[in-house]
Parts: C-alpha cells; sequence; structure tokens
C-alpha cells in the first residue's frame, strides 16, 4: 500500500499551495469577523470532501483509474490508499485548524475587546467532532463513487441522502416526543467528551465497512 499511498499524495502535493492558501485565509477570516474561533469546525469539515472529490475525480482524468489497476499494485491496495490519504489529510486539517485558531485567538484577543476566546481542547474537540460526521457522509459516499465513478457515484449518492433524510424527517415527526429531544439535548450537553468518543467511534466503524465494501465492488469492477 505504500506505493497507492505516495501516488495519492503526489496528486495531493499537487493541489497542496493552493488548499494550503486557501485554508489559512479562510481560518484567519472566520477568526476575524466572527470574533472567535469557535467556528473553524466548518473550515475542517471541507477537505474530507474536497480530497475525496479531487482524488475520485482525477481517477477519470485520461484514464488514470483503468492505468492504475494495470499497475503491480492489489486492488485491495488501491481502495485502502484512497481512504487512508483521505483519513490522513482530515487529520492534517483538524491539527492545522486548531494551530491557527490559537495563534488568531492570541493575536486577535489584543485587538478586540469583546474577542470571544475558545480553550484548545474545545476548539480541538469541536473540529474532531465536525470532521467524524463529515467522514461518515464521505464513507456512505464512496462506494457509489467507486462503483459508479465520479458524477454518476454523487448523483446516486445524493438521492439516497435525499431518501434517508426524508424517512428521518418522518420517523422523528411522527415517533419521536419533543421531551425526549429535549431531553437527548440536555445529555449532550452535560456529556460532550463521551459524544465526541462515541462520534469517532462510530465515524470509524462506519469508514472501516465502508473501505471494506468499496474493496469488494473494486474487485469486482470491470476496468
Amino acid at each position: 500500500m505504500k506505493a497507492m499511498l505516495q501516488s495519492e499524495f503526489a496528486i495531493i502535493r499537487s493541489m497542496g499551495p493552493s488548499l494550503a492558501a486557501t485554508f489559512a485565509v479562510v481560518c484567519v477570516f472566520i477568526c476575524w469577523a466572527m470574533k472567535t474561533p469557535a467556528m473553524l469546525c466548518a473550515v475542517c469539515t471541507m477537505y474530507p470532501m474536497i480530497i475525496t472529490f479531487s482524488l475520485m475525480g482525477y481517477d477519470t482524468t485520461n484514464g488514470w483509474e483503468r492505468y492504475r489497476a494495470a499497475l503491480p499494485l492489489s486492488r485491495r491496495d488501491i481502495i485502502a490508499g484512497r481512504y487512508a490519504s483521505v483519513l490522513v489529510t482530515s487529520v492534517v486539517a483538524i491539527v492545522a485548524a486548531v494551530a491557527l485558531g490559537f495563534a488568531s485567538q492570541m493575536l486577535l484577543a489584543h485587538v478586540f475587546d469583546d474577542f470571544e476566546q475558545v480553550a484548545p481542547a474545545e476548539l480541538a474537540s469541536a473540529c474532531v467532532a465536525s470532521t467524524a460526521l463529515v467522514l461518515a457522509i464521505a464513507a456512505c459516499m464512496m462506494p457509489f463513487m467507486v462503483k459508479f465513478g465520479n458524477t454518476k457515484g454523487v448523483r446516486y449518492a445524493a438521492c439516497a441522502f435525499m431518501l434517508a433524510f426524508c424517512l428521518d424527517a418522518v420517523i422523528i415527526g411522527q415517533f419521536i416526543d419533543p421531551s425526549a429531544m429535549l431531553a437527548a439535548t440536555e445529555w449532550i450537553d452535560s456529556h460532550g467528551a463521551l459524544l465526541v468518543g462515541g462520534l469517532c467511534a462510530a465515524a470509524t466503524a462506519l469508514y472501516a465497512a465502508s473501505c471494506a465494501i468499496s474493496m469488494r465492488i473494486f474487485q469486482k469492477k470491470d476496468l
């Protein structure tokens, strides 16, 4: 899988300067405009999807997917390398967001009297939880993209998400009592660390399952 990871990161490095510059500018602008780094978790959520779509889109460029499958790389390693590269990039985005948020906070707290400071642990927890949620969404989409390609896969995945959203709305509206929702909200406020840990565990399990499904799909795919 090492060769596959080197191939993936070579593609990511070609996008690196523009992504890093955009990331830094957006982080600083959010801290400046909102006078708090609390919303930097939203920036972290951009990058799992950006990297996923970029790498999947690159597969359709000049027949790269077919050419790569002809190289001495197992199809399992190709998929495992894709999932690993998205995961590693997401972790890097979390670390960068927390570091930039903390640095911006130290600087801007002296500029704005009403600047709302956030503890590094809270900022890190928010970034981790947000990224875990988006990785779970990416995990649901990637088997579709492996099966049908980038364009069709996104379209089919979007239809599946819309159906799931409608079913959730019906279930919540018909079968869940508002008092239960209020109790759940109070529990979340009181057990934030447990929620983040559970969300990360669930996202990790879903991501691993998605990887296994994509491996089976790609092994049977006719290229």
